[in-house]
């Protein structure tokens, strides 16, 4: 798009075509991440029996990473909570040092 855009007039019809090529493609993933992201993350988990009415979340503790040299300091685990205790821990997760790393269950489609 840069070469287009400082020389219009030199821009071939290949050049052309191989730029539609490019954006439908583009298009076409973008679309396929939005259909993936409406779907319910973690649809590969199965809930034990028994917790199939609880909200499953992997959950960390403080900071995940070393912010200096990336590597994982601390190691995501699930946590299952009630529907009120999800939606109040949801609201102040971050405030009492949690991180929601991935809802992997969620009957209630919130």
């Amino acid at each position: 798009m840069e070469s287009k855009a400082k020389a219009p007039s030199k821009f071939t019809k290949e050049q052309q075509a191989k730029l539609d090529a490019i954006t439908e493609q583009v298009i076409d993933l973008e679309e396929q991440i939005e259909l993936a992201s409406d779907e319910q993350p973690g649809t590969g988990y199965k809930p034990q029996p028994g917790t199939e009415n609880l909200v499953h979340l992997s959950i960390v503790k403080g900071r995940r990473f070393d912010e200096n040299t990336g590597k994982e300091i601390s190691e995501p685990y699930i946590q299952m909570f009630t529907y009120g205790e999800y939606k109040n821990f949801k609201k102040n997760a971050e405030l009492i040092g949690y991180n929601i790393v991935e809802v992997l269950y969620n009957p209630f489609k919130d």
